[in-house]
C-alpha cells in the first residue's frame, strides 16, 4: 500500500495539473476508506 501511496503522489507532485491531482486524492482516500473498514 505504501509504494501505492508513494506512486500515487509522486504523480500529483510530478504534475501541474489539477485534474490529475484530484485523481491522485480521489485515489488516496479511497484507499484510506478500504484500509479503515
Amino acid at each position: 500500500m505504501f509504494f501505492i501511496d508513494s506512486l500515487i503522489f509522486v504523480a500529483s507532485v510530478a504534475t501541474s495539473d489539477t485534474r490529475v491531482a484530484g485523481y491522485a486524492q480521489n485515489i488516496s482516500s479511497l484507499l484510506n476508506k478500504l484500509r479503515k473498514p
